[in-house]
Protein backbone atom coordinates (compact mmCIF):
# COMPACT_ATOMS: atom_id res chain seq x y z
CA UNK A 1 0.00 0.00 0.00
CA UNK A 2 2.81 2.42 0.87
CA UNK A 3 4.47 1.66 -2.47
CA UNK A 4 1.24 2.47 -4.31
CA UNK A 5 0.95 5.77 -2.47
CA UNK A 6 4.56 6.62 -3.26
CA UNK A 7 4.24 5.70 -6.97
CA UNK A 8 1.02 7.66 -7.46
CA UNK A 9 1.93 10.65 -5.28
CA UNK A 10 1.03 13.96 -6.90
CA UNK A 11 -1.40 12.42 -9.40
CA UNK A 12 -5.19 12.39 -9.35
CA UNK A 13 -5.13 8.68 -8.56
CA UNK A 14 -2.62 9.30 -5.73
CA UNK A 15 -4.88 11.94 -4.22
CA UNK A 16 -7.81 9.50 -4.26
CA UNK A 17 -5.73 6.75 -2.64
CA UNK A 18 -4.38 9.14 0.03
CA UNK A 19 -7.88 10.40 0.77
CA UNK A 20 -9.24 6.87 1.16
CA UNK A 21 -6.44 5.84 3.49
CA UNK A 22 -6.84 8.97 5.63
CA UNK A 23 -10.62 8.48 5.82
CA UNK A 24 -10.20 4.87 6.94
CA UNK A 25 -7.72 5.87 9.62
CA UNK A 26 -9.99 8.68 10.81
CA UNK A 27 -12.90 6.27 11.14
CA UNK A 28 -10.73 3.80 13.03
CA UNK A 29 -9.54 6.53 15.42
CA UNK A 30 -13.12 7.70 15.98
CA UNK A 31 -14.18 4.13 16.71
CA UNK A 32 -11.35 3.71 19.21
CA UNK A 33 -12.30 6.97 20.94
CA UNK A 34 -15.91 5.80 21.24
CA UNK A 35 -14.76 2.49 22.73
CA UNK A 36 -12.51 4.30 25.19
CA UNK A 37 -15.12 6.81 26.30
CA UNK A 38 -18.05 4.37 26.58
CA UNK A 39 -17.17 3.09 30.09
CA UNK A 40 -16.81 6.66 31.35
CA UNK A 41 -20.17 7.73 29.92
CA UNK A 42 -21.81 4.59 31.28
CA UNK A 43 -20.34 5.24 34.73
CA UNK A 44 -21.57 8.84 34.67
CA UNK A 45 -25.08 7.67 33.79
CA UNK A 46 -25.00 5.03 36.53
CA UNK A 47 -23.90 7.64 39.07
CA UNK A 48 -26.80 9.94 38.13
CA UNK A 49 -29.22 7.06 38.60
CA UNK A 50 -27.68 6.08 41.92
CA UNK A 51 -27.74 9.61 43.29
CA UNK A 52 -31.42 9.97 42.36
CA UNK A 53 -32.32 7.02 44.61
CA UNK A 54 -30.67 8.32 47.79
CA UNK A 55 -33.29 11.00 48.61
CA UNK A 56 -35.99 8.31 48.31
CA UNK A 57 -34.11 6.15 50.80
CA UNK A 58 -33.91 9.07 53.16
CA UNK A 59 -37.70 9.46 53.08
CA UNK A 60 -38.47 5.77 53.69
CA UNK A 61 -39.45 4.53 57.12
CA UNK A 62 -37.21 2.09 58.97
CA UNK A 63 -38.01 -1.52 58.29
CA UNK A 64 -37.32 -4.45 55.99
CA UNK A 65 -38.17 -2.53 52.80
CA UNK A 66 -35.65 0.18 53.63
CA UNK A 67 -33.03 -2.42 54.56
CA UNK A 68 -33.54 -4.20 51.23
CA UNK A 69 -33.27 -0.94 49.28
CA UNK A 70 -30.10 0.02 51.15
CA UNK A 71 -28.53 -3.33 50.27
CA UNK A 72 -29.40 -2.73 46.60
CA UNK A 73 -28.01 0.80 46.74
CA UNK A 74 -24.73 -0.31 48.31
CA UNK A 75 -24.40 -3.08 45.72
CA UNK A 76 -24.99 -0.62 42.88
CA UNK A 77 -22.42 1.76 44.37
CA UNK A 78 -19.82 -1.01 44.58
CA UNK A 79 -20.49 -2.01 40.98
CA UNK A 80 -20.25 1.61 39.92
CA UNK A 81 -16.89 1.93 41.66
CA UNK A 82 -15.60 -1.02 39.62
CA UNK A 83 -16.96 0.48 36.40
CA UNK A 84 -15.34 3.84 37.17
CA UNK A 85 -12.02 2.08 37.81
CA UNK A 86 -12.34 0.36 34.42
CA UNK A 87 -13.12 3.71 32.82
CA UNK A 88 -10.03 5.23 34.45
CA UNK A 89 -7.83 2.60 32.85
CA UNK A 90 -9.60 2.90 29.48
CA UNK A 91 -9.74 6.64 28.80
CA UNK A 92 -6.82 8.54 27.33
CA UNK A 93 -6.90 12.14 28.55
CA UNK A 94 -6.10 13.44 32.04
CA UNK A 95 -9.48 15.21 32.18
CA UNK A 96 -11.33 11.95 31.54
CA UNK A 97 -9.20 10.16 34.14
CA UNK A 98 -10.04 12.85 36.70
CA UNK A 99 -13.73 12.47 35.88
CA UNK A 100 -13.49 8.69 36.38
CA UNK A 101 -11.87 9.22 39.80
CA UNK A 102 -14.57 11.73 40.80
CA UNK A 103 -17.25 9.21 39.80
CA UNK A 104 -15.53 6.45 41.78
CA UNK A 105 -15.27 8.69 44.85
CA UNK A 106 -18.95 9.66 44.61
CA UNK A 107 -19.85 5.98 44.36
CA UNK A 108 -17.77 5.16 47.43
CA UNK A 109 -19.45 7.95 49.36
CA UNK A 110 -22.86 6.67 48.19
CA UNK A 111 -22.03 3.21 49.49
CA UNK A 112 -21.81 4.74 52.97
CA UNK A 113 -25.61 5.12 52.95
CA UNK A 114 -25.82 1.72 54.60
CA UNK A 115 -24.16 0.46 57.77
CA UNK A 116 -20.44 0.91 57.25
CA UNK A 117 -17.16 1.49 58.94
CA UNK A 118 -16.03 5.09 58.32
CA UNK A 119 -12.39 4.02 58.34
CA UNK A 120 -13.01 1.61 55.46
CA UNK A 121 -14.78 4.35 53.49
CA UNK A 122 -11.83 6.70 54.11
CA UNK A 123 -9.41 3.97 53.03
CA UNK A 124 -11.38 3.33 49.86
CA UNK A 125 -11.40 7.04 49.04
CA UNK A 126 -7.68 7.20 49.69
CA UNK A 127 -7.02 4.39 47.22
CA UNK A 128 -8.79 6.32 44.46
Amino acid sequence: MNRMITLTEGTDWGNVVSSLVKDDLSEIKEGINVLRSAPLKTSADQLKSLLRTIPHLKNMEDGPRLDAEIVKCVSRAETLTDHADTAFHTVATPGEKIRAVVIACAAIQSSAVGPCNPEIVRESLGSE
